[in-house]
């Protein structure tokens, strides 16, 4: 019995977590969650209402849906905040196998529909949800869950890296073929940042970034739409009415804010110059609207969050717990990152939205439900910093040998 206790005062505190009281969560991740959120809702207003006004009617069409899809997510994000993320581990094979059936709800006759080229959505009443976003939370609970187990014998090949590597694998290729490129690559990059946080092996870690090097390449070849963002990303002044057609306007609407913008809903990107200014591009509207300074604020903050989230990821003691938290936090980096690029033209174009910000129902829930395990895990953390602890005595030490 003695061989099973913690050794380590790390492993004491981490044990006694699901013991303590629980204490308040970390209010600055928390209320800096809240400012980009609400924020993201009056850009996704100003960028929408005379696209919104022409189509609908309604000036404030995708203003108000953004605001019911922001309602769920505060419900999810206070739900996971009062959530132990060790209840996470026993629906973590139920929560998997359920993320991989429903990418298959979106060829289900008159519940899947197609979007924008890509066949990733299903209709909910009035509103539309993309079933691949639930594989990002899915990763990152299967990987966390499966490295907490598996310990050291991540590093073998054949035991530990290969099976996670397969279900990662898996899921990426079934929303490729949805034509979802953007969401695959925040998944499998996701994945190889926690594969190499877990212990795997660098080589490991190589060879599988030089398997998936030819296949990226195959799927932008065989599809010419992506072969067309490839190529206005290189050179869009070369089709500027067509394939470099959005860059170029994303670029004009940065350049258009100079130092203090034109001033929320004043930005002439939004009358139909510039396509899905209230999601793909809201960064653009930003730049546009709130200026060199407003722009270099509204970064400042959400390096701050994420730097946050890292932080409190970071402390926890537990590893499957600090491995959800990292998970989350990475999978929302890598995203913003993904659109950020896009935007300023530093990467190609990827079809994702900015985190917290951009019109998007799906990515907002899946968001708030990262930062709600993330709140959580700092409620651990606050509980476990407050208590009084006990080093154990020689004599309690000499009997764990």
């Amino acid at each position: 019995m003695n061989a099973q206790r913690p050794r380590t005062a790390q492993q004491m505190k981490a044990r006694r977590i699901t013991k303590t009281p629980r204490r308040a969560p970390d209010f600055i991740f928390l209320w800096l969650t809240f400012a980009l959120a609400f924020f993201g809702l009056v850009m996704v207003a100003s960028a929408s209402y005379k696209v919104a006004g022409d189509l609908f009617g309604d000036a404030f069409f995708f203003a108000r849906r953004q605001a019911i899809w922001l309602s769920v997510g505060l419900i999810v994000l206070f739900a996971a905040m009062n959530i132990r993320l060790s209840a996470f581990r026993r629906i973590t094979p139920p929560f998997v196998l359920a993320s991989f059936a429903a990418l298959f709800t979106v060829y289900i006759p008159h519940v899947g529909q197609v979007l924008h080229g890509s066949r990733s959505w299903i209709h909910i009443g009035p509103l539309s949800a993309q079933p691949a976003e639930l594989a990002k939370p899915a990763m990152v609970l299967y990987l966390a869950y499966l490295f907490s187990k598996k310990g050291e014998r991540m590093r073998d090949f054949s035991r530990g890296f290969l099976p996670p590597f397969l279900v990662v694998l898996t899921f990426s290729a079934i929303i490729v073929l949805q034509k979802d490129l953007g969401t695959a690559l925040i998944i499998f990059t996701t994945a190889a940042v926690l594969l190499f946080i877990g212990g795997a092996r660098l080589i490991h870690l190589g060879a599988v970034v030089l398997t998936a090097v030819p296949l990226v390449v195959m799927a932008v070849v065989f599809f010419p739409y992506r072969m067309r963002r490839i190529t206005g990303y290189l050179d869009p002044w070369q089709d500027p009415s067509n394939s470099g057609y959005q860059l170029i306007q994303s670029l004009l609407a940065i350049a258009h804010g100079q130092v203090f913008g034109t001033g929320i809903g004043e930005g002439i990107q939004n009358y139909w110059y510039l396509p899905f200014a209230y999601n793909d591009f809201i960064f653009a509207v930003i730049a546009e609207e709130l200026g060199l300074i407003g722009t270099s604020v509204f970064v400042l903050v959400y390096a701050l969050w994420i730097g946050r989230g890292f932080m409190l990821s970071l402390r926890h003691p537990e590893p499957h717990a600090k491995l959800v938290g990292m998970g989350a936090m990475t999978a929302v980096s890598v995203q913003a990152l993904f659109n950020l690029g896009g935007v300023t033209g530093l990467l190609p174009i990827t079809g994702v939205t900015l985190p917290l910000v951009s019109y998007g129902g799906s990515s907002l829930v899946v968001t708030m439900l990262f930062a709600g395990w993330v709140l959580s895990l700092s409620r651990d953390s606050n509980a476990i910093d407050r208590r009084p602890y006990m080093i154990p005595t020689k004599r309690q030490t000499l009997t764990h040998r």
